[in-house]
């Protein structure tokens, strides 16, 4: 996702990616053997209400009225012998297709089906409660709808299912942090890092949630985890720049906005990377120029204080003889 750039003088500049948008790259819809297992092995469904299934989707995919996006659950009830399978993958479709609908703008369309998706999942763990994917869906969805503590309570519920679920992790310890469950959060995500070493996202994500926590040693300890995984990855490159000059660390931090220039410069990123050299080149020039003036005014303060004292012992002639005689 895109991140948030505050647009603040250099000295006070705030943390750059918001957490909310810096988090979630992915919704959390696993497409795994479940659907595999419907397009391969479903026995319950002829091949024409397959096509006509199908045909309604497609609509849906094309079309942002109120009538074709009702089209959907008219297939799920008209469908003969539904398991807890053929909801699962409807909830995910329907899912998909409200991400589509948002990209396209239609932002209340992607609500509609969203709470359609949650209502399958939800039918289908009335079937089988054994469907992680399903619990963790229902998080992502409401996660997607700002709901951060009905997103908890179902990833929670996900994560009771099956502790080492690694997406249901991840959406959980989103949640938490963006609900300023700070503590909750970063435990989560050591357990992810411990059963995913090799995840660069996992760390990126810890990361964040140190940055915003204000504990910016063991974020950069974080961000440098990422980047020995991922030595591209844009967002930590720019994570760290921003972190070093928000502690005065202004020449450290150049390195890292050229490098993640130089990752993409067209992207928002990539863009505001050039926008904070050019400023962190400016104030490093002011602070030379102002170091030069500081040392000219030194100077000239410790001539004038000389000069004084010459001055004094010039008017002074018995009191600097006694000096000397002493």
């Amino acid at each position: 996702m895109l991140p948030f750039f505050t647009k603040q003088p250099l000295k006070k500049i705030a943390l750059s990616l918001l957490l909310s948008l810096a988090f979630i790259s992915t919704t959390g819809l696993t497409d795994t053997a479940f659907a595999r297992k419907k397009r391969n092995k479903d026995k319950s469904k002829t091949e024409q209400q397959i096509k006509s299934e199908q045909e309604k989707i497609e609509k849906v995919e094309h079309e942002e009225s109120d009538e074709a996006q009702e089209l959907i659950p008219e297939a799920v009830e008209t469908t003969a012998e539904i398991t807890p399978i053929d909801l699962y993958n409807r909830g995910v479709e329907l899912f998909q297709i409200g991400q589509m609908q948002a990209e396209n703008g239609n932002v209340n369309g992607q609500k509609d089906l969203l709470k359609q998706a949650i209502k399958n999942f939800e039918e289908a763990l009335v079937g089988d409660p054994t469907l992680t994917e399903a619990q963790s869906n229902i998080g992502f969805a409401y996660l997607t709808l700002a709901n951060r503590k009905k997103a908890i309570k179902a990833f929670e519920a996900a994560q009771a299912i099956n502790p080492q679920h690694l997406n249901t992790l991840n959406g959980l310890s989103t949640a938490y942090a963006l609900d300023n469950k700070i503590d909750e959060a970063l435990k989560t995500f050591e357990k992810l890092t411990t059963l995913d070493p090799g995840n660069p996202q996992y760390f990126f994500n810890k990361g964040s949630v140190l940055q915003k926590a204000k504990r910016y040693d063991q974020a950069l300890e974080a961000y440098q985890a990422c980047l020995k995984l991922e030595p591209n990855d844009q967002r930590s490159l720019f994570n760290i720049a921003t972190l070093l000059e928000n502690m005065g660390k202004y020449e450290e931090a150049i390195p890292f906005y050229k490098k993640s220039k130089s990752v993409n410069i067209s992207n928002p990123i990539g863009l505001e990377s050039v926008h904070r050299l050019k400023a962190l080149e400016r104030t490093l020039q002011e602070l030379k120029e102002q170091k030069i003036e500081e040392e000219k005014a030194m100077a000239e303060e410790e001539a004038k204080e000389k000069r004084k004292t010459e001055e004094s012992a010039d008017t002074n002639p018995e009191t600097d003889a006694e000096n000397k005689e002493s």
